[in-house]
């Protein structure tokens, strides 16, 4: 807590101001005991013991206390009269200065009598110094060490419940061991609180910081060490850096403060190579990171045990860079943008944390930040992690041979998460997704190898695990609850599935397949998958071994093969593996995709046609419409099934079939035992021959469609055309028209251009004759018949065609 010291300044400065004004007032005139009294004018050195109290003092020079002196202020304002920037100061050089208050509780204060000109006090080698009580402002400017703030270079100096307030630098401690800085409030300083610099076996402890314009505390070895240091309890409040920061300092405690609102680190701790304790500390809204640990390499006995982190901003509760053996356990992050961050850093311990509502991982371990490998040989056991809001609980990017066990993790995102990592090992966690079938429990990606998840209990989740190219992992031994998915593998080779409980007794979650394997080679033994739509779905040119595995209770088949095939025999996947109690449909059925093209007999693509695929047995039929290219994509067929009775049925031949409208459909019969790509090619329907001439008897007909008979000789005949469409009857008329002439009919005669000409009648005399018959006889019967006709007859309209003669 602040005292009243600010207060006392101010009515201090307004008494003196007064009494200045009124009355001519000599203080430095005032008496100190037992030595040297301060000057009227000029400097005062004190080189014997002087005791001085309850007084003000205005001092127009430097203060010196020299190796023989001993000043001890008790109740004493002292004022440094400066008329510019350190034109005036304190040195003890040497000797001992104690600055207390009065025996009634009353501070002593030693202020800047313009606070706009700051002083120096430094307290230099081999001098004794204590504060307690008191008051120390406006010090220093910024410059060399000694000029920038109460600056201490004198082993086992004491500044103690005191305001340090207005300065460059709050306290500087500089090749100073032993020094004790308690229960202080430092406040509206221009850089660093408190400063250590070279120095050992310090005690920073239970002070109010505030308003720093850099670190709160600040510990460095620069020219020799900074160890055995103990930052303790201290509230640090509003930092622009760090609210505490170590560099290459060694055997350090930071231990139970409270450090808010620092923009850059709460606690950061750089180049740190032996025994180091970050413990017990709460750390709130921090801009970048809550703990970092930079470049601490060989540190075995780094430890960051059961600090407090919550709302990080940008990179992590918990961020270790470059840095190896690190017992990093007991901690409570949570809401931080990653609870906890390790990049290339190894041999770390990470146990029994707990993590919660971070928003992008939980635990994020990666290589390659810094431009190497190095995120290697951790472990994580025994954390409990939760509720990411948008990525994975644990995170291992580009980082291999760590091992993650024992953790409880209850995620809606992703449990566990690994890219580009290899040689891990995830055994005995147990993973739990709070929504039904939503998520993923363990996923792993992007050319991850050699990993081995095994013993994990996954529950709840959308997809149990997730494999994409990967190679040589091992999943063995694990426990599915209630999952949609199972396991889901994709693009990856040598995969080992072995003795893993697939169960999923919860009705929502109905639908999924226990194992899907989709272009990936793997070896699926002895696993048990009960209640899932397909036991195993194998698809896209995927060749397991599958064998020893119990399929039981499944809503369609116990396995499910399309466009692959098991390396194991179908004899051998009913023999080897158990089917009880029965799959709904079946225990296993090998499926085919067929990809059809229809072209024209030019090659040409034709789009829209139907393309059927007919079973051939069953005659059961399914197809689709070509696209503009031609094709049809991934029409099934069964090759065969073996039904829960073990009996295999080969349904492998089929009848694939295209037409269109204007073409001649075309078929093929076809033994779909692989995949298979099929063309088949229509053939335009001819067009509608033109009109002809039809004879009555047998014979050709030629040119415009005059009739031949057998023995080629032209022969009479009627002209056939294409009739119009039929017209409605309409209603009779009564009426009485003049007899219309029946037309002449004039034989045909074929020729190579098909026109009749009067010279071909001619050299045919009895045709002449008998249409000159047929033509009296029916004006005769005109004669007779014609006239006596009463009611109209009706007329149609009929197509006329010319006859050339010539």
């Amino acid at each position: 807590m602040r005292t009243i010291f600010v207060n006392k300044k101010i009515y201090t400065v307004l008494i003196i101001a007064l009494a200045l004004f009124f009355v001519k007032i000599n203080f430095a005139a005032a008496d100190c005991t037992n030595g040297n009294n301060p000057p009227t004018d000029g400097d005062w050195l004190i080189g014997n013991e002087t005791i001085c109290e309850d007084m003000a003092i205005v001092l127009n020079g430097n203060l010196t206390i020299n190796d023989t002196g001993n000043a001890t202020f008790r109740n004493v304002t002292l004022y440094l009269n400066s008329s510019y920037n350190l034109s005036n100061g304190i040195s003890v050089s040497g000797g001992s200065y104690y600055i207390y208050p009065n025996s009634a509780g009353e501070p002593s204060s030693i202020l800047a009598y313009d606070p706009l000109y700051h002083y120096k006090f430094a307290v230099y080698s081999g001098s004794t110094f204590i504060i307690a009580d008191s008051e120390v402002s406006d010090v220093g400017i910024n410059s060399d060490l000694d000029k920038s703030g109460l600056y201490i270079a004198a082993h086992n100096a004491i500044v103690n419940s005191s305001n340090i307030s207005n300065s460059v630098h709050g306290v500087i401690v500089d090749f100073a061991n032993n020094t004790q800085i308690i229960g202080n409030d430092i406040f509206d300083i221009d850089f660093f609180g408190v400063l250590l610099f070279d120095s050992n076996y310090a005690l920073i402890s239970d002070n109010f910081i505030e308003d720093v314009g850099a670190d709160g505390v600040r510990v460095v070895a620069f020219f020799a060490t900074s160890n055995h240091n103990v930052i303790n309890g201290n509230t640090i409040l509003n930092p622009p850096e760090a609210g505490i920061l170590v560099d290459k300092a060694s055997d350090i405690n930071i231990t139970e403060n409270l450090i808010q609102n620092s923009e850059q680190e709460g606690i950061s701790i750089e180049n740190v190579n032996t025994t180091a304790l970050i413990a017990n500390n709460t750390i709130t809204s921090s801009g970048f990171t809550g703990i970092k640990v930079f470049n601490s390499i060989g540190g075995n006995y780094l430890k960051l045990l059961g600090n407090s982190v919550s709302d990080t901003q940008n990179i992590a509760g918990i961020w270790l860079a470059k840095t190896n053996f690190t017992d990093i356990g007991y901690n409570n992050l949570s809401e931080n943008y990653v609870g906890l961050y390790l990049t290339d850093s190894q041999n770390n311990s990470i146990h029994d944390n707990t993590i919660y509502l971070s928003e992008k991982n939980g635990i994020y371990l990666t290589g390659f930040t810094f431009g190497n490998r190095e995120t290697a040989n951790n472990t994580i056991e025994n954390n409990t992690i939760s509720n990411t809001t948008i990525g994975p609980e644990i995170t291992l990017a580009d980082s291999d041979s760590n091992v993650i066990k024992n953790n409880t993790i209850l995620s809606d995102m992703t449990g566990i998460y690994l890219s580009s990592s290899h040689k891990n090992n995830l055994f005995l966690n147990n993973l739990e997704s709070s929504v039904a079938t939503v998520g993923t429990g363990i996923a792993s990606d992007y050319g991850s190898t050699n990993n081995n998840i095994s013993e994990n209990e996954i529950k709840f989740f959308g997809l149990g695990i997730y494999l994409k190219e990967n190679i040589d992992t091992t999943i063995a031994n694990n426990e599915f609850v209630k999952n949609g998915y199972g396991i889901i593998m994709g693009d990856s080779f040598g995969i080992d599935v072995f003795n893993n409980l697939i169960n999923n007794t919860d009705p929502l979650a109905i639908g999924g397949f226990g194992i899907e394997i989709f272009r990936s080679n793997a070896t699926i033994g002895g696993n048990e998958v009960i209640k899932y739509s397909h036991g195993i779905y194998i698809s896209d040119n995927s060749y397991p071994i599958i064998e020893n595995n119990t399929l039981a209770s499944n809503e369609a088949f116990g396995i499910f093969l399309i466009n692959s095939s098991a390396i194991t025999s179908p004899p051998d996947l009913n023999g080897t593996n158990t089917f009880a109690p029965n799959n709904s449909e079946g225990r296993i059925l090998q499926q085919w995709f067929l990809t059809v093209r229809v072209i024209d007999t030019n090659s040409n693509p034709i789009e829209g046609a139907d393309v059927l695929v007919c079973q051939n047995i069953t005659n059961t039929c399914w197809g689709t419409m070509t696209d503009p290219n031609g094709y049809v994509y991934n029409l099934g067929a069964i090759e065969y099934d073996i039904n829960n009775s073990g009996i295999l049925t080969d349904w492998s031949l089929h009848n694939i079939s295209a037409n269109k409208t204007g073409y001649v459909t075309n078929s093929t019969l076809e033994t779909i035992d692989s995949y298979k790509s099929i063309i088949i090619q229509l053939a335009p329907i001819p067009p509608t021959p033109p009109p002809q001439l039809q004879g009555e008897g047998g014979g050709a007909n030629i040119g415009t469609g005059l009739h031949t008979n057998s023995s080629g000789k032209p022969e009479a005949g009627v002209l056939r055309a294409p009739q119009p469409p039929a017209l409605p009857v309409p209603t009779p008329t009564v009426t009485t028209p003049a007899p219309a002439p029946e037309p002449a009919t004039i034989p045909p005669s074929a020729g190579p251009t098909g026109l009749i000409t009067l010279a071909r009648i001619r050299e045919n005399s009895l045709w002449l004759l008998l249409v000159i018959a047929m033509l009296i006889m029916g004006y005769y019967s005109y004669r007779k018949y014609g006239k006596k006709r009463t009611t109209s007859r009706k007329v149609y309209k009929t197509n006329l065609y010319s006859i050339e003669v010539t």
